[in-house]
């Protein structure tokens, strides 16, 4: 047969990371950081127990709880360069490019653990993602 081939097309997408392996790069990604890219000196600390506490909760479907330890208790430490274009006086991240790297990540975070919640509960009103 001399015919011409067929042609295939193969689209591969990624496999989603579950909401604790992305919680984990970023506890990996503070604990990489420099200690002089931290406001003070407990906030690496600080920050990786809030988050792993965050994750425990999460492993065990809990949703409201973590979505308000992540906004109020990470979130809203790392978001002056989203928000502002600087890191501002509550950050606890000093420099941009630790904060561009990690706050897309927490945020996407909580906001899909905002929207599971509304799932579930759809007259949620939600909790504040950062201040």
């Amino acid at each position: 047969m001399d015919s011409e081939p067929d042609q295939v097309t193969v689209t591969v997408e990624p496999k989603p990371q579950s909401l604790s392996d992305r919680l984990a790069w970023v506890i990996g990604y503070l604990r990489d950081m420099p200690d002089d890219h931290f406001r003070h000196k407990h906030a690496r600390r600080s920050l990786v127990r809030r988050i792993r506490v965050a994750t425990k909760l999460i492993e065990r479907d809990h949703l409201v709880s973590p979505a308000a330890i992540l906004g109020l208790g990470v979130l809203s430490k790392t978001n002056g360069c989203a928000r502002h274009g600087s890191p501002d006086r509550t950050d606890w991240l000093r420099f941009c490019v630790d904060q561009d790297a990690v706050y897309p990540v927490l945020h996407g975070v909580v906001t899909e653990l905002i929207e599971r919640i509304k799932e579930q509960w759809p007259h949620f009103r939600g909790v504040p993602l950062d201040r």
